[in-house]
């Protein structure tokens, strides 16, 4: 009898140090998803273009959520889809803060969005991806223009397959033949004409050969007696 009681009296102390575990266990887990560990402490880092308000609703954090419930891979999916950010990397600290990392992309080109292009009017920002950043009323300042056949899209989109072009040529002018470009005019069927200082234009033509042409109006330009409104054809 005195055995048996012993061996129930064992069974029982297990019995009560299994449910003292669980009952911890189980405590944590929801201390881990309650306020007490939640994201209480909200920082933005790098948002120059980009509101902060957009940046913590579109990823959640203004809600506040446990740290333990936050993916940081998603949460900087979502922050991407804004037209300015570039990348963007999310720090839990625990046991209540969130620090959001921002990578601005950099305004490259305006593109004009008048009657020709079927587009609203204005300017729309682009970077060296085609990616819009901005609508706005006026031409940037010492920004370079870029005539598009088709309007751009909203912020956050890139820009059409037929605009690309101008996107390109403009990226992929030599650093000493930039300097004196104004403008690229991409036509609907693929031209591409360039504004130079001095009221000069060059012909481009289809964007193939590029570092040829770029060669041949470089020597025109340095070389040739030139006058306002003359136009440099390196097509052929």
């Amino acid at each position: 009898v005195t055995v048996a009681r012993e061996q129930g009296r064992k069974r029982l102390r297990i019995v009560i140090a299994v449910l003292g575990v669980c009952a911890i266990a189980a405590g944590g887990v929801v201390a881990l998803h309650s306020s007490i560990f939640a994201a209480r402490h909200l920082n933005v880092v790098g948002a120059v273009h980009t509101p902060v308000a957009e940046v913590l609703a579109l990823s959640g954090l203004s809600e506040r959520p446990p740290l333990v419930d936050i993916n940081g891979a998603e949460v900087a999916a979502r922050i991407d889809t804004l037209p300015w950010v570039k990348s963007a990397t999310v720090f839990e600290h625990w046991p209540d803060s969130v620090t959001v990392v921002l990578t601005e992309r950099s305004p490259f080109a305006a593109v004009e969005m008048g009657p020709g292009t079927g587009g609203p009017g204005g300017w729309a920002l682009v970077d060296t991806t085609g990616r819009v950043l901005a609508d706005q009323a006026g031409r940037p300042t010492g920004v370079l223009a870029l005539m598009v056949p088709v309007a751009p899209g909203a912020p956050g989109s890139n820009l059409p397959p037929g605009d690309q072009p101008a996107v390109e040529i403009a990226a992929s002018l030599p650093a000493l033949l930039a300097q004196r470009v104004r403008s690229v005019d991409v036509a609907a069927d693929g031209e591409v004409t360039l504004g130079i200082t001095r009221g000069l234009t060059a012909v481009i033509g289809s964007p193939t050969e590029l570092e040829a042409k770029y060669e041949a109006l470089a020597s025109v330009l340095a070389g040739a007696p030139l006058v306002n409104d003359d136009v440099i054809d390196v097509s052929v």
